[in-house]
């Protein structure tokens, strides 16, 4: 049985993502590039960065794994707290946007990163390096605790 990830209903029995990797890399390439990306790369990826690769990695690993229920219940969990600080953030970014503004703008992202994701892997299956990469990250992502210092 396939499981699918709904952000904002997070349901661990519904994973149906897929991914195409090279053009998700390259948009997220492009995304640390852009204007606020290559400021905050010197610091370490912003919030909205690592809200993306947990968008793609989870399109990955769904598509590409069948993870045990703990290893998908901690990624849950991050993804579901990454999720607030993202939503957090846009909303210190964008005060004049309503929450409702914020959560669609959210949903469509993932939609979009989701697909590029599924394409991918339609096109050259899970066996590639990228789409390994990303299966391992997700496995990181899911080890991440993220109330422990980096220092």
């Amino acid at each position: 049985m396939k499981r699918s990830v709904n952000l904002f209903e997070i349901d661990r029995y519904k994973w149906s993502y897929q991914l195409k990797i090279f053009n998700t890399i390259l948009l997220i390439l492009s995304l640390l590039m852009s204007s606020t990306g290559v400021a905050r790369a010197e610091k370490g990826p912003d919030i909205l960065q690592i809200f993306d690769m947990f968008v793609i990695t989870n399109a990955a690993a769904s598509s590409c794994e069948k993870p045990d229920d703990e290893t998908l219940t901690n990624f849950l969990s991050n993804f579901q707290m990454v999720t607030i600080r993202a939503s957090m953030e846009l909303e210190s970014r964008y005060p004049k946007k309503s929450k409702e503004q914020i959560n669609e703008a959210m949903k469509k992202k993932s939609e979009y990163l989701t697909d590029k994701v599924k394409k991918i892997i339609k096109a050259e299956g899970c066996g590639t390096e990228k789409v390994k990469a990303l299966v391992k990250r997700f496995y990181f992502h899911s080890k991440w605790n993220p109330y422990k210092s980096n220092g």
